[in-house]
């Protein structure tokens, strides 16, 4: 029976791994970066079976650019991706900062994305 639930468990995470790959964004007018971070957000939510927390500071619309505001898309994918994947995570918390300083007091965006997940072993792999 032990077998068969972690077979079960297998079959499970690679139903939603399939079914979060697939999820591509929809072909709409460009949108601010709010909107595409809640679409991450929201897409991520089917695979993961709970929708992540999210806050965001600052005009993030305003004072993001278009560049900076694709790689930040990117890396949340990513970040998402391997909480799922990975991490085994159940809760999820992400936090867009537009408020954010470099260390010489330029203006920069911040983001962060911590789970509960089980983490990297000592060593480096799983």
């Amino acid at each position: 029976v032990g077998r068969a639930v972690d077979e079960l468990d297998v079959t499970i995470q690679e139903i939603r791994t399939a079914i979060f790959a697939l999820q591509q964004e929809p072909a709409e007018a460009p949108s601010g970066l709010r909107t595409r971070v809640l679409r991450e957000i929201n897409m991520a939510a089917v695979p993961l079976g709970f929708k992540p927390s999210h806050r965001f500071l600052g005009a993030v619309d305003s004072l993001v650019g278009e560049l900076t505001g694709k790689n930040l898309v990117a890396a949340l994918r990513e970040a998402l991706s391997n909480a799922f994947r990975h991490a085994r995570a159940s809760v999820i918390d992400v936090v867009v900062d537009a408020t954010a300083t470099l260390p010489d007091g330029r203006a920069a965006v911040r983001l962060s994305v911590a789970d509960d997940g089980v983490g990297i072993p000592e060593g480096g792999r799983r």
